[in-house]
């Protein structure tokens, strides 16, 4: 345990493979991974033009589908057809429920999973799809630790209008005239001129997400140190990241449409693996050696005026008291493996998409296996992975 480890002792890899990830994953051993991090297609949102699979099949069966996609013989409850286009909500939640089923067994008992989901509407009432999926996965046996708002600074504008009495214009622009008064009195003008009544369904323009934190059971690694926060209260001094966490969309040239923010999901995997590696023998995370020190805050009344300005609440203005100061000093393994060469931390992206996940393990030294159906993505993923260079 006082031996310092040395760095990974081999370079990360990076794989991307096409194809259904529920087949591919059952060829990985259990408890592989000690992070995923993923963004499913969402539902019913739009058709990735990809081959239809087979959902649900439990017993062997000569299927007969019908137009919806479900096999129609009284054996079977199958259906076939593409993740995100099932024609209910409910069978959307089972199909995945049943990926992560697989998920769930290729990750450490130690390891976590963040699972990023939008959600949709049904006409003008909201389903809720992504707080339903995360009770099913509670129900599935996944350990839901907490919600993240992923909260954008440039979302997509939306057409919601609410009530109004809105002019009538002719192909010059120019108000029409109403044809039966001057005044507003036959109530289907104002001031003589001709309006259309709307009643649209106003609300806020959604521009957030949820990111779950999963796991197999409440005993798992993170590690904080990595990605605290800064604070306006002293130097040195860090304070645990919220749950609110707001990031900008990115722009992105080629052919996908939902592409991840590096930004947005590098500090869910810094959060998820050791910096130093795993154990080369049983994957077992090192864990930081930690000195913390207490530290008494500055004097300094500007900045306790505008702290108090801040702070609403009635909890302790943090001036007050000591504050703990947390330095490294070294790395030990967390398992009694008598081994002290460690080897990179493993990723896995289930739905990789375009292998935004790719360059992130690339940049913090992690192995990284990708999966997609899509072969065209899979094509991009690797361009990507291969050109990218994260001294740049």
């Amino acid at each position: 345990m006082s031996k310092t480890p040395s760095l990974p002792t081999r370079k990360p890899s990076s794989k991307i493979i096409q194809g259904d990830v529920r087949s591919i994953l059952r060829s990985v051993p259990e408890d592989w991974f000690h992070c995923v991090v993923t963004s499913p297609p969402y539902f019913n949102l739009r058709d990735y033009d990809l081959p239809p699979l087979e959902w649900g099949v439990e017993k062997e069966c000569k299927h007969v589908w019908d137009d919806d996609g479900y096999c129609i013989r009284d054996c079977c409850g199958a259906w076939r057809g593409c993740l995100g286009l099932e024609p209910n909500p409910e069978l959307y939640i089972a199909n995945l429920v049943e990926v992560f089923e697989e998920v769930k067994r290729v990750l450490r008992p130690d390891g976590i999973c963040w699972l990023n989901l939008g959600d949709c509407y049904s006409g003008k009432e909201l389903w809720g799809i992504p707080w339903k999926v995360a009770f099913a996965l509670q129900e599935a046996g996944w350990f839901l630790r907490t919600d993240i708002v992923y909260a954008k600074s440039n979302p997509i504008p939306e057409s919601v209008g609410g009530w109004c009495n809105e002019l009538v214009l002719d192909d010059k622009g120019e108000s029409v005239q109403c044809e039966n008064c001057s005044d507003g009195s036959c109530g289907d003008c104002w001031e003589g001129k001709r309006i259309k009544r709307k009643r649209g369904s106003w609300r806020p323009t959604r521009s957030h997400e949820f990111i779950f934190m999963l796991m197999k059971n409440d005993k798992y690694f993170a590690d904080r140190d990595a990605v605290m926060e800064e604070t306006i209260t002293r130097e040195g001094v860090r304070k645990n990241p919220r749950s609110v966490w707001t990031h900008s969309t990115v722009p992105f040239k080629d052919c996908h449409f939902a592409v991840f923010s590096a930004d947005l999901v590098r500090r869910p995997v810094r959060a998820s693996v050791s910096e130093r590696g795993c154990c080369d023998n049983c994957g077992a995370p090192f864990l930081r050696v930690i000195r913390r020190t207490k530290v008494k805050d500055r004097d300094d009344k500007e900045l306790r005026m505008s702290l108090e300005k801040l702070r609403f609440g009635k909890a302790p203005p943090p001036w007050k008291g000591w504050e703990a100061k947390r330095e490294l000093l070294g790395w030990a393994p967390s398992c009694n493996c008598s081994t002290v060469e460690t080897v990179p931390c493993r990723l896995l992206d289930p739905f990789c998409g375009s292998g935004t996940m790719g360059l992130i393990a690339k940049e913090l030294g992690l192995d990284f296996v990708g999966v997609d159906l899509s072969e065209l993505y899979c094509d991009m993923a690797r361009k990507r992975i291969r050109e990218f260079d994260p001294d740049r």
